[in-house]
């Protein structure tokens, strides 16, 4: 009979450990909270952060974990005001002061971001994401050498943080330091070639700096990643221009219209190869087309086409 009550009771053991009536320590409630949210269960989450809120009210924990369920959800004013809360309990807690900062910036309170992302830093200086984003929040307020600063700091924390890169590449082309922002595109995309925009962004650089060839190279990768951008097809008809391939571009061109009927400058352009090839008519159609779209441009076009015209008459002289 003892050995059968104590088989009893093992039993019962087993099963108060097993059953979720008996997780009351706010500690397991979190935990288990947290893995149901990882398992796709935010309504079990968030009701056992509840709970746990409910037995120790001052558990920062707790109310970070809810506030990511919350912001989960969509809940993004719930989840503020949890982050919030959590910081007061704890201004240690980096992930919420972090993740506060965060919230802050899409609300476009980039002072406030700033500060989070400050207070966070002062923590735990080796945060690369988080100098990435105090970079973001000071370009947002114009510091353009403040945010390349912190994009350095963030790739010097963690040289594969493609972001970074990407980020400091698009301030060093607007303060026209090409070589550099070349550079940077580089790195970004040793360490996420699928993000096209680096491809683009390259191509334009390179076109600045006169590489023609590179641009092409760059403005084909990224329409292999984007095929419907009559921007890229666009780009690179000029590059191909640049480079005296007047047949490829006049496809690109083609295929950049047939993408966008409505991009303008694709006719202008593919109204002046015509023009050069004595196919007036088709030309003409092209240019109405263009100043269709694009009325204000009168005085420019003819200017072009003035000068096309001249071209043509010169090389049909030598």
């Amino acid at each position: 009979m003892k050995r059968l009550l104590t088989l009893l009771f093992a039993v019962v053991a087993l099963c108060a450990a097993a059953s979720p009536t008996f997780a009351q320590k706010p500690e397991d409630l979190y935990e288990r909270a947290m893995a149901r949210f990882k398992q796709g269960d935010a309504d079990s989450a968030l009701a056992d952060l509840d709970k746990a809120i409910k037995l120790y009210p001052k558990y920062d924990l707790a109310y970070s974990g809810r506030a990511q369920v919350k912001k989960a959800k969509g809940d993004l004013e719930g989840a503020f005001a949890d982050y919030s809360k959590a910081v007061e309990l704890n201004p240690k807690n980096v992930i919420a002061l972090y993740t506060l900062g965060y919230m802050r910036f899409e609300r476009q309170d980039y002072d406030g971001a700033i500060h989070d992302f400050d207070l966070a830093l002062e923590l735990q200086p080796n945060l690369a994401i988080v100098y990435n984003n105090r970079g973001d929040a000071k370009k947002a307020k114009g510091d353009a050498d403040g945010a390349i600063a912190d994009y350095t700091k963030a790739v010097e924390n963690n040289p594969k943080l493609a972001e970074a890169y990407y980020n400091r590449a698009g301030l060093l082309m607007e303060k026209q330091e090409t070589g550099r922002a070349i550079a940077d595109y580089t790195m970004t995309l040793t360490f996420n070639p699928q993000l096209s925009d680096a491809y683009y962004n390259r191509a334009l650089a390179r076109t600045g700096a006169g590489d023609a060839a590179g641009a092409i190279d760059d403005f084909t990768r990224f329409i292999g990643l984007n095929p419907k951008s009559a921007d890229a097809f666009y780009s690179r008809g000029r590059a191909l221009e640049t480079k005296g391939d007047a047949d490829a571009a006049l496809a690109d061109f083609n295929k950049a219209i047939e993408v966008d009927p409505q991009y303008a400058e694709a006719y202008a352009s593919r109204g002046l190869i015509l023009l050069a090839r004595d196919r007036d008519a088709e030309a003409q159609k092209d240019f109405d087309k263009y100043l269709q779209l694009n009325p204000a441009a009168k005085e420019n076009l003819d200017q072009r086409v003035k000068y096309a015209r001249y071209q043509r008459t010169k090389k049909s002289k030598t």
